[in-house]
C-alpha cells in the first residue's frame, strides 16, 4: 500500500473518530444546554408570575388601607353613612349603597373581580361572586380572622381565585372581614404575555380548570406539568418545553400551573446549526476550535450571568448585575433578566428621593415584628416625620420648589443617619424612620438628631435661604405589637407636636 494511500486512510479514520467524537460533544453540549435553558426558564417564569402576583396584591392592598392621594381609605371612615356603620347594620341595602359604588370602580379599572364581607359566623355582603359558592371563605375566615392585611390563593367551586383581605376596626375591635380577589385567569393570561407560554391549571385529580390554548394536546402535556419537573418533551411531531409554577392553596386544595412552550423551530434550528458547526471543524479543525471556544465563551457568558443574577434575586440581593452582550435567544434572556432586577429596584425605592419607598419599610417592620414576637428581646421603634408648613413652600414656590425640599430632607438625613436604621418616604411630605434595637429613649435621640440635621439644613429659594423644619412622633413596640396600631400612634404624637407649634419631638 503506498504511503500516500495509508496517510489517506489513516487521515480518513482520524477524521471519522474526530466527526463522532463532535457528534457525542455535540449532543452533550445540547442536553447541557436544554438543561440551562430549562432552569433559566423555570426561573424567569418564576420571576414574572411573582412579579405579577406582587403587582395584583400591591393594586388590592392600596385600596385596603390607602385610597386615592388626598383622601381616606373608606374604611376608615366613620358616621352614619360610612362603609364600617353598614358592616355593623348587617343590612345589605345600606350595604350595596355604601359599598357597591366602590366595587363597580375597582372592578372597572381591572383592580379586582370580586368583593365579600364576612363576620365571624356568616357572609354578609358579596359583589362579583354570581353563581358561586363563596362559603369556603368562611373556613378562611376562621383561621385568620384576628390577623392583619395578607394574601391567599383559594379555590372557590372550578376556579382558583387570588385574594387579598384585612380586618376592619371599630374601636380597636374587629368587626368584620373584607376579601378583595381577582380570578386567577386573568393573572395566567399576563404571564402567557410576559413569557410567552401558554398555560394551564390542573387539581389535584388532574381536571384542567383553565387553558390559554385551545389547540394543544393536553393528554401527555398535563401529565408532565402535573408531574412537576421541567421536561423537553416531543408530543405529535412538535417539541414543548414544560414546566410548572407552584402554588398553595390556603385550605390545601392542590393546584398546579403548567407552562408549554413550542420549541420546535428552535429545536430545528439547533440541530442545523449544529450540524453545519461539526462540518466546519472537521474541514478547518485547527483554525476553528479556538474560535468556535471563544465564541461559545462569550455568546453564554451572559446566559450564566443571568442565571446567578436570578438566584442571587432569590436571595434578595438586587445589586449584582448581567454581564456580558449577546445576540439571539441567549441575549433576550439576559437582557428580559436584567430588566427584571432593575424592575423589583424601582419597586422598592422613591423615585424623587432615592429613599426606600412605603411598601420595602413596612416589609421591613413586619420581619422586625416576627422577630419580636419570637424574641422580646429584639425591641424596635417607629419615628413618623412631617414637614412644617410644606404647603406653603408650594403655594409660594411651586412644586418643583416642593420636590427640592423633599430631596434636601432626604439628603440631610441619610447624612446622620445609622446604617442599621431605615429612614423611607412614607407618603407625601411623610417619613418613615425604623430605628433597630432600641427603646423609646434611644429612638428619641435618633429623631432628634433628625430634626437638628433638617432644621440647620438652608435650601435656596429664590435667591432666598429658608429653613426646613420637621415635626416627629416616637412610638416603640412595646406600646403595641400591631404594625397598624403602631403606626397609628406615632402619628398622633406627631400631630400632637403640631399643635403645640411644630419643629419638636413627642415621644409620649
Amino acid at each position: 500500500m503506498l504511503l500516500r494511500t495509508r496517510l489517506n486512510l489513516i487521515f480518513l479514520i482520524v477524521l471519522a473518530l474526530i466527526g463522532s467524537s463532535l457528534f457525542f460533544t455535540s449532543f452533550i453540549i445540547s442536553n447541557y444546554f436544554d438543561n440551562r435553558v430549562l432552569v433559566s426558564e423555570v426561573n424567569g417564569s418564576q420571576a414574572i408570575w411573582n412579579k405579577i402576583q406582587l403587582n395584583s396584591y400591591e393594586k388590592m392592598a392600596f385600596y385596603a388601607y390607602d385610597d386615592i392621594p388626598g383622601k381616606p381609605s373608606i374604611w376608615r371612615l366613620r358616621g352614619k353613612r360610612s362603609p364600617i356603620e353598614a358592616v355593623r347594620s348587617n343590612d345589605k341595602r345600606t350595604l350595596n349603597r355604601t359599598i357597591g359604588p366602590m366595587f363597580k370602580n375597582l372592578n372597572e379599572s381591572s383592580i379586582l373581580d370580586f368583593l365579600i364581607i364576612s363576620n365571624t359566623d356568616e357572609i354578609i355582603f358579596s359583589k362579583g361572586t354570581k353563581d358561586k359558592n363563596i362559603d369556603a371563605i368562611l373556613d378562611v375566615s376562621e383561621k385568620i380572622y384576628k390577623e392583619k392585611i395578607n394574601s391567599l390563593f383559594l379555590k372557590i367551586d372550578n376556579k382558583v381565585a387570588f385574594i387579598v383581605n384585612f380586618p376592619i376596626y371599630v374601636n380597636a375591635r374587629i368587626v368584620g372581614r373584607v376579601y378583595y380577589g381577582k380570578w386567577i385567569d386573568s393573572l395566567l393570561e399576563e404571564v402567557k404575555e410576559s413569557s410567552k407560554n401558554e398555560v394551564i391549571i390542573l387539581d389535584n385529580n388532574k381536571e384542567i380548570l383553565f387553558s390559554t390554548g385551545d389547540n394543544l394536546d393536553v393528554i401527555k402535556i398535563k401529565d408532565i406539568a402535573f408531574k412537576g419537573s421541567p421536561e423537553i418533551a416531543k408530543v405529535n411531531n412538535s417539541y414543548f418545553l414544560i414546566s410548572q409554577i407552584s402554588v398553595k392553596e390556603y385550605m390545601d386544595n392542590s393546584i398546579f400551573i403548567g407552562l408549554i412552550k413550542d420549541i420546535s423551530s428552535i429545536r430545528k434550528k439547533e440541530f442545523l446549526y449544529s450540524l453545519s458547526i461539526i462540518s466546519v471543524i472537521i474541514l478547518f479543525l485547527l483554525i476553528t476550535a479556538g474560535i468556535i471556544n471563544l465564541l461559545l465563551y462569550r455568546n453564554f457568558k451572559p446566559l450564566y450571568s443571568a442565571i446567578d443574577v436570578l438566584n442571587a434575586l432569590g436571595k434578595g440581593i438586587t445589586d449584582k448585575q448581567v454581564e456580558g452582550k449577546a445576540s439571539g435567544e441567549v441575549g433576550q434572556i439576559a437582557n428580559a433578566v436584567e430588566a427584571f432586577r432593575k424592575s423589583i429596584i424601582s419597586a422598592n425605592t422613591d423615585a424623587l428621593t432615592g429613599l426606600p419607598n412605603r411598601r420595602n419599610i413596612l416589609s421591613k417592620i413586619e420581619k422586625a415584628l416576627e422577630e419580636y414576637k419570637k424574641n422580646k428581646s429584639n425591641n424596635f421603634s417607629i419615628i413618623i416625620s412631617d414637614i412644617d408648613n410644606f404647603k406653603k413652600f408650594n403655594d409660594t414656590y411651586g412644586h418643583n420648589a416642593g420636590d427640592d425640599v423633599l430631596k434636601t430632607v432626604a439628603s440631610s438625613v441619610s447624612k446622620v443617619i445609622r446604617d442599621k436604621d431605615i429612614f423611607a418616604r412614607y407618603g407625601g411630605e411623610e417619613f418613615l424612620t425604623f430605628v433597630n434595637n432600641s427603646d423609646k429613649e434611644a429612638a428619641y435621640l435618633v429623631s432628634e438628631r433628625i430634626r437638628k440635621a433638617i432644621a440647620d439644613t438652608k435650601i435656596n429659594l429664590n435667591g432666598e435661604d429658608k429653613q426646613i423644619t420637621v415635626t416627629l412622633g416616637v412610638a416603640n413596640i412595646t406600646e403595641s405589637d400591631h404594625i397598624s396600631s403602631l403606626l397609628e400612634l406615632a402619628d398622633q404624637r406627631l400631630y400632637e407636636g403640631k399643635k403645640r407649634g411644630k419643629n419638636i419631638t413627642i415621644k409620649d
